[in-house]
């Protein structure tokens, strides 16, 4: 499961929603498109992991004072059904009260009153060494590789070399490139788990 304590933010996959759903506020997009590309980003998660990305945006929405009633409702479901216990029950008596404990915290957080919206802004410090012209790659599942060219690059994000791709070699960049509009954004995290998932 990719989860180290019984927080909600205590698991890998819980931590990348709530930072793909916040980056995506940064971009500019706006709430509800922010919800549904999140959660339709991470519609490939098994059987046992299916309830996180509601457990997770709507703790990171209620943070933001961004609370949609949807993700809300699905939480709360989530939350009262016991959904995904058994693997805290697994871990014995004591890590499963703690879940709990945790749950019910999340519930009356939910459940009460939210704060006014907080502004979400990027941090325009450039942190990435890539420019227009490199070529990545990305080593699939099956050994095969994908290419990747860049055009533009955020000011913002993860180093890409932290999450498998490699600087393979440069190409001219394109005339074009500088006024390259994206069609939809991600993160070096979020590109490799669709990747690893045949996306």
């Amino acid at each position: 499961m990719g989860a180290w304590g019984p927080a909600i933010f205590s698991d890998d996959t819980a931590c990348d929603i709530r930072s793909d759903y916040r980056e995506l506020l940064e971009d500019g997009v706006d709430d509800a498109e922010a919800t549904q590309r999140v959660i339709a980003d991470y519609q490939h998660l098994a059987h046992d992991e299916a309830h996180v990305p509601y457990l997770a945006l709507a703790a990171a929405q209620s943070g933001l004072g961004r609370l949609e009633d949807s993700v809300k409702l699905e939480a709360l479901r989530v939350i009262d059904a016991g959904v995904g216990l058994e693997l805290w029950a697994e871990a014995g008596d004591q890590e499963l009260a703690k879940r709990k404990a945790v749950l019910s915290k999340l519930r009356a957080t939910l459940t009460g009153p939210q704060k006014p919206p907080t502004k979400v802004r990027r941090p325009w410090s450039d942190v990435t060494d890539l420019s227009s012209g490199d070529v990545l790659a990305y080593t699939l599942p099956d050994g095969k590789f994908a290419l990747f060219r860049v055009a533009r690059h955020r000011k913002k994000d993860e180093d890409w070399r932290e999450v498998g791709f490699t600087l393979v070699g440069r190409v001219t960049p394109s005339s074009g490139d500088a006024s390259f509009a994206a069609r939809t954004y991600t993160s070096w995290r979020s590109l490799r788990t669709s990747l690893d998932n045949g996306w």
